[in-house]
């Protein structure tokens, strides 16, 4: 198993690499989804079918507007096809979201603005 781990950890480089050579600047849908794969690995109902389904999207969004990576998202896609945990992809993602340089899908904080002293007509 730890074979397979260092392969994907290659894969991985081997995408971020692919990548180098263009600007990254994704469109709207590849980030889309992206969120919504990093979002349902943070969501106790989700299944490892789920996560697959949604990394499937991803990738498959990613591939069209990046057509080089296809073959390092192939692989990648052989390897994780015999996930059996939630732990697996949410691992895969914190690789994948570091080498491509993702955007986190949290939640950020919203700092409220108070208006206390602004004058009343």
């Amino acid at each position: 198993m730890r074979g397979v781990y260092t392969y994907l950890i290659l894969v991985i480089a081997m995408l971020g690499l692919s990548m180098a050579a263009e600007p990254i600047c994704y469109d709207h849908t590849v980030l889309s989804r992206w969120h919504t794969f990093e979002l349902s690995l943070n969501t106790k109902s989700t299944t490892v079918k789920q996560a697959q389904r949604q990394w499937t999207l991803f990738s498959g969004s990613l591939k069209k507007q990046y057509p080089n990576t296809a073959s390092q998202l192939d692989e990648i896609k052989q390897l994780t096809r015999h996930y059996k945990s939630i732990a697996q992809w949410q691992n895969l993602a914190t690789s994948i979201k570091m080498k491509l340089d993702l955007p986190s899908s949290s939640p950020t904080p919203t700092k409220e603005v108070s208006h206390d002293n602004q004058a009343t007509w």
